[in-house]
């Protein structure tokens, strides 16, 4: 006969495994009539499986990253175009102002870098207000793009 505390053990083991595979599940999709995209924890008539690939974060990956946005150029790109005598001054109220602005978009576009360097998922709204998951793909271009933003607006 087992002892109480081993009962209970094994039975709250039994409850964790039972829950994580019900976690574990497949996603399906499948169109109304509509056009609409919808996605389902459960096969219904006319829905496809949909194979989801996730990996974990490599935190070393993040940290080159986050080593080249920072040894970035610290120059912003000049337009050789324009004659310098055509450059309007700026006062100094507008080049602070400027500054502040720039501070902010440099801000936004770190913080937006972060969340897709720690995104599982990601998605994009549709002209419906549908959620439309991203693959592969689209989620590299996405952080490609958000590191290029990061290189734009916090380069000084």
């Amino acid at each position: 006969m087992m002892p109480i505390a081993s009962c209970l053990k094994f039975a709250t083991a039994a409850l964790c495994l039972m829950t994580s595979c019900a976690f574990a599940g497949d996603i399906y999709k499948w169109t109304d009539e509509n056009g609409n995209v919808h996605y389902e924890d459960r096969p219904i008539a006319g829905s496809q499986r949909v194979d989801i690939a996730s990996r974990p974060t490599n935190p070393n990956a993040i940290r080159e990253r986050r080593s080249k946005l920072q040894a970035a150029p610290a120059e912003a790109p000049v337009d050789e175009a324009a004659p310098a005598a055509e450059t309007p001054r700026l006062t100094r109220a507008e080049r602070a102002r400027q500054r502040q602005e720039r501070a902010e978009q440099c801000a936004d576009a770190r913080e937006r870098l972060q969340r897709h360097a720690v995104a599982r998922r990601m998605y994009r709204v549709d002209e419906n207000g549908e959620r439309v998951y991203l693959d592969d793909a689209e989620i590299a271009a996405a952080r490609d793009r958000a590191e290029q933003k990061v290189a734009e607006y916090c380069a000084s």
